[in-house]
């Protein structure tokens, strides 16, 4: 029907571009690259012909294709997929004149994908431009969106300080935290209490204060954002960093005001490893898995953590094929990550072989399980959906321990009538 319509001659331009990328997704779900290929040779975009303020359907659409083609094309290999979701993205940034919403869609969307490619003097750059505009709409008194392009400016210098800590300068985020009144010490701890600014934020500032020699604030920093998320791994790296096992009172502290949260756990058992505490590590670990035994709340590159840290300890104490166990285990997880890309992406199909492969290496990741069943289901493979949410809905009760959500949101396992009634 897709093709049907776009064979129409006569259809809108606007609507020819929404079933262009519907059709590319479709093929890239279903691994047909030759048939993805002549759907991206095909499509053109026209920005000129349109007045500036009827953008905003056709941008979304056109942003949506844009990262469709450079995640596919880094996944496939295909640096000119890359660099032609890159160009629809600098030909949409700045195309909303005095209504600072139409920018900014397509400029941090350009922003963040220079930065996952690793094209930081790039995104530094187009940062800088976009700051600039904002900075002469102060000026302007025809610009429609009044000071609500502080909200620009308030998204825009975060992203700068990404791109600094991704590029190793730490004296450049120091001298931006000594310029903007709020980003100062005394005012940025207030600022990262109340929650004002994302905790990712925090920490590259506390990184770079680390990185050029103020420990102490960049100690105060890392606790502040502990108290405020006791998930955020990356600030008990930053503490057991500067601090060591000294941190670990610190810790038990942390760990007494929730006991639901297992993150001050693992930290004490690889600060005990560390120090050969075998037997008390082990302890420790096994309390903290209790708590989590799936890890599923964590970001890319740090679920199942315990585990690492377990196999550590069981190579330490003699039994090398528990320690095989475990680290199979993490090497599943990391797996299936590398498969969550392939789906973010658009490419089903091979998200699900990285899965089913992932799952060869450890086949009770309920996490794993009810993922390959979710996507199998969209590529219309319904029995075998059936058959690894059969297995994930087994292994849940198990999995879940004392806290669990990931499930219940973004993995959809029990999102429709079919999925219940199996469980």
């Amino acid at each position: 029907m897709i093709r049907a319509r776009l064979a129409d001659s006569g259809i809108d331009p606007d609507r020819r571009l929404v079933y262009q990328v519907h059709l590319l997704r479709l093929y890239l779900a279903f691994d047909d690259i030759p048939a993805a290929e002549g759907i991206v040779d095909g499509i053109g975009l026209d920005l000129t012909r349109r007045p500036v303020l009827d953008l905003s359907d056709y941008q979304q659409t056109a942003v949506k294709l844009a990262r469709t083609l450079t995640r596919a094309g880094t996944a496939l290999d295909k640096p000119e997929w890359v660099d032609r979701g890159l160009d629809i993205l600098r030909k949409l940034a700045g195309r909303g004149g005095l209504n600072q919403y139409l920018d900014s869609s397509a400029e941090q969307t350009l922003v963040r994908e220079l930065i996952e490619l690793d094209r930081l003097a790039e995104a530094e750059e187009v940062l800088f431009a976009g700051l600039e505009r904002f900075l002469k709409r102060l000026n302007n008194p025809l610009a429609i969106d009044g000071m609500a392009g502080y909200w620009q400016y308030a998204e825009y210098l975060p992203l700068l300080v990404e791109v600094y800590h991704k590029s190793g300068r730490y004296a450049d985020i120091v001298r931006l935290t000594e310029r903007i009144a709020f980003w100062q010490y005394g005012g940025l701890l207030a600022t990262l209490e109340k929650g004002f600014v994302d905790i990712e934020f925090g920490y590259h500032i506390a990184h770079a204060l680390y990185k050029t020699g103020q420990t102490e604030k960049a100690t105060e920093i890392l606790k502040h954002l502990i108290l405020r998320d006791g998930g955020y791994d990356p600030a008990y790296e930053g503490l057991v960093k500067i601090i060591g096992p000294g941190i670990i009172p610190w810790l038990d502290q942390v760990y007494a005001t929730d006991h639901f949260e297992e993150r001050p756990l693992i930290w004490k058992a690889h600060l005990l490893a560390q120090e050969k505490q075998w037997e008390a590590a082990r302890s420790v670990i096994e309390q903290a898995i209790a708590i989590d035994p799936s890890d599923g709340e964590q970001g890319q590159g740090r679920r199942m953590r315990a585990y690492a840290v377990l196999a550590v300890i069981h190579q330490a104490l003699g039994d090398a094929e528990q320690a095989a166990f475990y680290e199979d285990v993490v090497k599943a997880i990391r797996q299936a990550e590398q498969a969550d890309e392939l789906y973010t992406a658009g490419l089903v199909t091979r998200a699900v072989r990285e899965y089913e492969s992932a799952l060869d290496r450890f086949a009770d990741a309920y996490c794993i399980q009810s993922r390959a069943a979710v996507y199998q289901e969209s590529l219309g493979n319904t029995a075998a959906a059936e058959k690894h949410l059969r297995r994930a809905y087994e292994l849940m009760p198990s999995s879940f321990g004392q806290m669990e959500s990931h499930c219940f949101g973004c993995e959809k396992a029990f999102a429709t009538l079919n999925r219940q009634q199996i469980a």
